[in-house]
């Protein structure tokens, strides 16, 4: 049971350090299936909500920002991307973030969207 729910969360998450779910699947599995319930089939793996996945991580991705967790901004920014969202969609969100949690937010976000889409070799568009 907890390889499904292991393998149902990486599924909706991507890859990434997956040390803190491989630990909640050895030593807390009843845990490890309420955080897939949350994370992935009732937020960002639902099919039926009104907000696209690209959407929800671009909320996360600026959340992330605004706690100056730099390394949570930029992962969420990667998903986003992955999952269909367009550069001037990521910078909106990240100007519009700016507003309350302060132009760090803006010099730090808009240089992680330039280095990522340098390395993905994607213009800006």
């Amino acid at each position: 049971m907890s390889d499904q729910v292991y393998e149902g969360l990486i599924k909706v998450r991507g890859p990434g350090d997956e040390t803190s779910v491989k630990l909640l699947q050895r030593h807390d599995p009843a845990m490890l299936a309420g955080l897939k319930a949350y994370y992935a089939d009732a937020i960002l793996g639902r099919t039926d909500g009104a907000t696209s996945r690209p959407t929800k991580e671009m909320v996360i991705m600026v959340c992330a920002a605004a706690q100056r967790s730099w390394s949570g901004m930029t992962q969420h920014m990667a998903k986003a991307l992955d999952h269909g969202a367009k550069p001037r969609e990521i910078l909106e969100f990240i100007e519009a973030a700016s507003i309350n949690a302060g132009i760090p937010v803006l010099w730090r976000g808009t240089r992680a969207l330039a280095e990522e889409l340098e390395r993905r070799g994607l213009p800006f568009e």
